[in-house]
């Protein structure tokens, strides 16, 4: 709890709100066990899905998150279908550390759903990230990747580019042993 009011402080000096910090560490606060400094390697497996412009906003469209994309057309329906639950802000994360089965969680990242996976990168519990970029620049919007996440290494696994410029990429994160 001691970390937790250091880093509340560190962004009160940089002028954030209470709102800003609240939603920043409220998956810290809610359910999370003393002790967790990484996520275990007998824990489900978390991705995320995200549909995002080139600069980085996810749609402005809070119940359309895949834009002008056609599930089927994507491989998005599989991906779902592949998903053995789909993850969402009502689902604590201390159910999350506790799963030692070999489930998979997706989460798909809207305006409601943002604050919670920054939540989750902080607490280094995401393993696969799934974008797909389509090419245009927002210019505004809700970025998906909030400042003062702490540093991660990623690997891209795969990657597919289809027509019209959109971008399938997915990064798989790496093992501490491997960085370290």
């Amino acid at each position: 709890m001691l970390c937790l009011r250091i880093a509340c402080s560190y962004l009160f000096s940089f002028g954030h709100s209470r709102a800003f910090i609240r939603d920043s560490v409220i998956c810290t606060l809610s359910f999370l066990p003393d002790g967790i400094q990484k996520k275990e390697t007998n824990m489900a497996k978390v991705q995320i899905f995200a549909v995002l412009s080139l600069d980085g906003c996810l749609s402005e469209k809070t119940s359309d998150a895949s834009w002008v994309l056609r599930p089927e057309s994507y491989n998005i329906d599989k991906l779902f279908g592949a998903a053995d639950y789909e993850l969402t802000p009502a689902y604590p994360i201390s159910r999350l550390t506790e799963n030692k089965s070999n489930s998979i969680f997706l989460i798909e990242a809207k305006h409601d759903t943002a604050d919670y996976i920054n939540g989750l990168l902080r607490l280094q519990l995401i393993d696969e990230i799934i974008l797909y970029i389509v090419p245009f620049i927002a210019g505004t919007g809700q970025h998906l990747f909030k400042s003062n996440l702490p540093t991660s290494h990623w690997n891209m696994v795969e990657k597919k580019e289809y027509n019209g410029g959109i971008l399938r990429a997915i990064y798989r994160k790496k093992c501490i042993q491997e960085y370290s």
